[in-house]
């Protein structure tokens, strides 16, 4: 803690970005065999693969780093049975340069990619047909406690959390993830959802809804670092902003309509007038 301590002050610029990915290589590996994806005019697309994923997700931590030099960024996997933090390895042992945070979470991507790709083919029959369901409501968990044990230190702070899904919803975990969801709910804290199944996740849907988060399917999934970069950079502190500025820049163009028409109004009236 001491090493976040170090690093953020009092500004409230401030963000935290916990990222939950599911690592699962069941669904990795059921993925490979599927290939492609039905969009919603009937077109197919190429799924994304495990490496193009972890390429994607590496050039939005960065980008995201980049933003701010106050931003906080920890990443947990979510694989089959259980969750861990990729970054920061242990909580308090979050590190303050950029450089050095993008390094160790590259290193430790790669590992992950390594191993998902070595146990891909290695899984027996009797092993797929055992409960290969990632454990998404521990990981939801994680990040909510990891958040808690931040914005102790740090009230002002803006945290939310980016989930990256790819295994399908499973029935027996709707009551803790529904409790997670409540529990972000009520801290205000948003919960983003970027789902790669082939199918959209109930789970998830509800999350963002309840969370003014932002739900994402994104059809074209060769593209997926343009979706991430425009979509899920900024803030939702930021998002309200644009919203807003957005809206003070229709009421100002509007009033400068309406007093052009009023102008032009008057231009016409006088000139009747003179030439009478």
């Amino acid at each position: 803690m001491d090493s976040i301590t170090s690093l953020m002050n009092e500004d409230d610029d401030n963000s935290l970005l916990v990222i939950v990915a599911d690592f699962n290589i069941y669904s990795w590996g059921q993925r490979a065999q599927t290939v492609q994806s039905e969009g919603r005019d009937g077109r197919r697309f190429p799924l994304i693969t495990l490496p193009t994923f972890i390429e994607n997700l590496l050039v939005f931590i960065n980008a995201y780093l980049m933003l701010n030099q106050e931003n906080q960024i920890a990443l947990i996997s979510s694989v089959i049975g259980e969750s861990y933090f990729v970054y920061p390895p242990q909580p308090q042992q979050a590190l303050t340069d950029h450089r050095c945070i993008s390094e160790q979470i590259q290193s430790s991507l790669e590992r992950i990619n390594t191993i998902c790709l070595e146990n891909l083919d290695k899984r027996s029959e009797e092993q797929q047909q055992q409960d290969c369901t990632s454990s998404f409501s521990a990981a939801m968990s994680l990040a909510l406690c990891y958040i808690n044990r931040i914005k102790k230190e740090f009230p002002s702070l803006r945290a939310r959390i980016l989930v990256f899904n790819l295994s399908p919803d499973v029935s027996t975990q709707y009551i803790p993830v529904m409790n997670c969801i409540f529990s972000a709910q009520k801290q205000s804290i948003p919960v983003d959802s970027c789902v790669l199944s082939t199918t959209d996740s109930t789970f998830l849907q509800q999350a963002s809804h309840l969370t003014n988060g932002i739900y994402l399917k994104p059809q074209r999934q060769e593209n997926l670092s343009q979706y991430l970069l425009s979509t899920f950079l900024v803030d939702s502190f930021s998002r309200n902003t644009k919203f807003a500025l957005k809206y003070d820049l229709s009421k100002i163009t509007n009033a400068s309509a309406t007093t052009s028409a009023t102008t032009t109004t008057t231009t016409t009236t006088t000139s009747s007038t003179n030439s009478n």
